[in-house]
């Protein structure tokens, strides 16, 4: 649960130093490969940088590193919103 404690820590950036948090979450990554939840926080950072490409590429990863139905279909929905035409 060591990556809970990591995504607590970027909460304190979302907003003030999205940069800060966009390294947290790859710092977490780096330790956890496989950390959905790190994956699916990135992809919201990106996103609201409006960095689409990389929210659906990281929102993909979350999606290939779960096989727990209700993060499957948070993620794919989250998914479908980035990928709508704006």
């Amino acid at each position: 649960m060591q990556t809970r404690y990591l995504l607590a820590l970027e909460d304190r950036f979302v907003h003030d130093n999205p940069a800060q948090a966009i390294a947290v979450y790859q710092d977490t990554l780096n330790a956890y490969p496989h950390a959905h939840t790190a994956y699916h926080a990135l992809a919201m950072v990106y996103a609201d940088l409006g960095e689409l490409t990389k929210a659906i590429t990281a929102e993909q990863q979350a999606l290939a590193n779960t096989d727990h139905p209700f993060y499957l279909n948070k993620y794919t929905q989250q998914l479908a919103k980035f990928q709508q035409p704006r």
